[in-house]
């Protein structure tokens, strides 16, 4: 599953029209021309239902074929991508023995969650 959220940075935390796993959004220091990328990675078994934070996911964001940033998940799941050049089209791609890619547009000073769920048999 993957869930994918705009963010504007003057947005009230307080919005709750779609629920977000990620508990505090990350403070961004944007600048004009620049977009923020955040979100988490989890894992549910589809036996139990039992839901997980994973770590070391590989992430990375590619502008056409040209590799933009690169990061892990942290223990928590989490990861954040400051200061990405903005507006621009951007691939993004979540590894943990399978790929899902997901595309999407920053805009200027724009912060854009993306939630992915890796749905699993078993632990």
């Amino acid at each position: 599953m993957i869930g994918v959220k705009n963010k504007k940075q003057s947005q009230s935390s307080n919005d709750n029209t779609i629920p977000t796993p990620v508990d505090t959004i990350p403070s961004f220091n944007l600048q004009d021309g620049q977009g923020g990328i955040y979100g988490k990675v989890t894992e549910r078994n589809i036996n139990s239902d039992e839901v997980r934070n994973i770590r070391d996911v590989n992430i990375t964001v590619f502008d056409e074929n040209t590799l933009v940033a690169f990061n892990l998940t942290s223990d928590e799941g989490i990861y954040i991508f400051d200061a990405i050049n903005a507006p621009k089209s951007y691939t993004i791609e979540f590894r943990k023995d399978v790929v899902l890619t997901k595309e999407f547009t920053i805009a200027s000073k724009e912060i854009k969650e993306i939630n992915i769920e890796f749905l699993v048999n078993n632990f």
